[in-house]
């Protein structure tokens, strides 16, 4: 680089070495436990550590610095007490990382900001008459309209974010779904999808406008912690480049 402080001035500083524990074990994503390891084991040879959700309740968090939710998890295995206690450490200087689905179970929780997107027009006082009357054998399509199997996103970023480092003004974002959730009241919206944003791959209409104005990535407060909320997986099948930054950031950058 031509532009920038030196290696070695005073601008450069250590980072901290942060412990790192992944949930994982029945209940969790195999896939999704599989790509977060092997980002840690394989690419950037970092240690990390497996908690399996079968002694998870008796793990003492104060061990990590960052517990990473790779995917929703049953409510037996984390259920609301070790969730409240999994917070707690978070106001302590925890950080948790809750990557796509992971995000469902903090909807609603005691302390996350993290909500649905409301979709008024689709409330049932607005509902036609007539969709009583939809043939059977449009089912399929209908459904589709609404569903989102693999596409891509422009994303909005706050390049002032630590989470956003290294990045420019838009980053390109693979979606698998079409969970909407609104930008966080109290927090850092680091990147959203504005409207327009679907760039390529199929989408079904209502989706590609549930999708538009919603959060994508994320960040928290949460007394001297924080929450980074990732809702696309930018470590999907090791294979999307781009998102390898934006995952360390994450780990090693968010809170710093």
């Amino acid at each position: 680089m031509r532009t920038g402080p030196d290696f070695g001035s005073s601008s450069v500083r250590y980072l901290k070495k942060p412990r790192v524990a992944l949930l994982a074990g029945e209940g969790t994503s195999s896939n999704r436990v599989g790509e977060v390891w092997h980002y840690f084991d394989r690419q950037i040879n970092y240690p990390i550590t497996l908690l399996d959700t079968g002694y998870f309740d008796e793990v003492n968090l104060d061990n990590y610095d960052v517990l990473i939710l790779p995917s929703a998890i049953d409510g037996d295995k984390l259920n609301d007490e070790r969730l409240q206690e999994v917070r707690e450490w978070i106001v302590s200087g925890g950080k948790l990382i809750a990557l796509k689905d992971a995000n469902n179970m903090l909807v609603d929780k005691e302390g996350f900001n993290i909500k649905w997107k409301e979709d008024e027009e689709n409330s049932e006082d607005k509902v036609s008459p007539n969709t009583k009357l939809d043939r059977y054998g449009e089912q399929q399509r209908e459904y589709i309209t609404g569903s989102n199997s693999g596409s891509v996103f422009e994303i909005s970023m706050d390049t002032s974010h630590p989470l956003a480092f290294g990045y420019e003004d838009s980053y390109f974002s693979l979606k698998l779904d079409a969970d909407a959730y609104s930008y966080l009241d109290e927090g850092w919206n680091v990147g959203v999808a504005k409207e327009d944003a679907h760039m390529s791959g199929f989408v079904g209409y209502k989706a590609e406008e549930e999708l538009e104005n919603t959060l994508t990535f994320g960040v928290q407060n949460i007394g001297q912690g924080s929450v980074v909320y990732m809702v696309d997986n930018p470590l999907f099948r090791a294979f999307w480049y781009n998102g390898k930054l934006l995952f360390g950031n994450a780990v090693f950058m968010v809170g710093q």
